[in-house]
């Protein structure tokens, strides 16, 4: 179902490599949805949303589906310790994962199951991870 359709300026990836025109674009249709439909509960878009388009969309309580933009590297999250395991938590893919180094040294990271996602208006997401 169409609730809203946007036109704008489509800019080349060289031109625009952050996609700032097409996600703000996005960003005020969406506020605007939210006016006439209250109960709007989640987006979906292609990956022209970075960080920064999702965070407003995510303010306003929306859970925000985009694929992941391939050009990040994954990023240390923290180090969790339990007793004598050490378990190092990464941001990979779009996801929260444990880095493991294999018998022959490559890096491989395994996504963590998600057991519950909350999200709660003008606040962060809150991820409750199984115990590792």
């Amino acid at each position: 179902m169409f609730l809203a359709l946007e036109s704008i300026c489509h800019k080349s990836e060289e031109e625009d490599p952050e996609r700032e025109a097409e996600g703000a674009a996005l960003v005020e249709m969406i506020r605007h949805l939210l006016k006439h439909a209250p109960g709007l509960r989640a987006v979906t878009y292609d990956k022209a949303l970075r960080g920064v388009h999702r965070a407003p969309l995510i303010a306003e309580g929306l859970l925000v589906f985009t694929p992941q933009y391939a050009g990040l590297p994954p990023q240390s999250l923290e180090r969790y310790q339990d007793g004598p395991c050490t378990h190092d938590l990464y941001v990979a893919e779009a996801r929260v994962c444990e880095r493991r180094i294999t018998v022959d040294g490559q890096t491989h990271y395994t996504p963590l199951p998600v057991e519950e996602l909350e999200y709660r208006k003008g606040k962060r997401a809150r991820l409750r991870l199984p115990a590792l």
